[in-house]
């Protein structure tokens, strides 16, 4: 028993001197606040968290006209060329903001930097433009789970439940990625589709789920599309009866 004490009082002093750390380093946060992930500027406003006020104004909204898959149109041309020229497996779509500084930074922050509470400014921003299917069921695009793993969260995920808090809809996440592949960020638009072919099935539990079902994809980011055709497909070839996407940004 007295052999056990030292170490007892080691782990004790260990504990009290993790929760003092804590504490100093929340107390610091408040006198020393933390800088804008885009410009670097002090967030001071009480509601500034990680994104100041000026960033997100600066974020470029995409406006109507918009072409069924959310790219900017005309008014003499409702479709965009790629959508003229080609037949995809979603319904229709739409992205709040244009892929491009400042948001840019902002999502890089999001999914690279370790801030999976951005995603609820992120879905407030997007919601106030846009949003979901109306009364569909939102399905995060799936991530591996080796990357999940690395990461420590779903991007997509983080956003699907973002939304549904505020907009009541309800979750599935009835499609998993099977396979590891290259990141797209790293390829070109040609290789992005082939990257992906075959990387995604319907989970088991929610196959009956999909038949007859309507869906709305949630990403971050429409890049070239690849993902957001290659998940569609995959609900559509699964029985589902619609699918549209919902995106934070796309590019132009």
């Amino acid at each position: 028993m007295d052999q056990d004490r030292p170490a007892a009082v080691g782990w004790m002093w260990m504990g009290s001197r993790l929760g003092w750390d804590a504490l100093t380093s929340a107390a610091l946060s408040v006198i020393l606040p933390s800088p804008c992930v885009c410009c670097g500027a002090a967030l001071e406003s009480p509601h500034e968290r990680y994104v100041c006020d000026s960033c997100w104004v600066r974020a470029v909204r995409l406006k109507p006209p918009l072409c069924r898959c959310g790219h900017p149109t005309s008014e003499t041309t409702p479709l965009c060329a790629a959508c003229i020229t080609n037949t995809y497996p979603y319904d229709g779509g739409r992205s709040a903001f244009h892929y491009v500084s400042p948001l840019r930074e902002v999502i890089h922050a999001f999914k690279y930097g370790g801030r999976p509470a951005l995603a609820r400014q992120l879905a407030d921003r997007v919601l106030a433009h846009v949003g979901p299917e109306s009364g569909s069921t939102l399905v995060p695009v799936p991530s591996h789970a080796s990357r999940i793993r690395e990461r420590g969260f779903n991007p997509a995920d983080e956003l699907s439940r973002a939304i549904a808090a505020s907009t009541g809809l309800t979750i599935h996440r009835a499609l998993r990625k099977k396979r590891k592949t290259r990141a797209q960020a790293e390829l070109g638009a040609r290789a992005r589709a082939t990257n992906l072919q075959g990387a995604f099935e319907v989970e088991r539990r929610y196959r009956g789920a999909v038949q007859g079902g309507n869906f709305t994809l949630v990403d971050d980011v429409y890049t070239t599309g690849a993902t957001i055709r290659e998940c569609a497909s995959v609900l559509k070839d699964a029985g589902a009866s619609s699918v549209h996407f919902l995106t934070v940004a796309r590019n132009i």
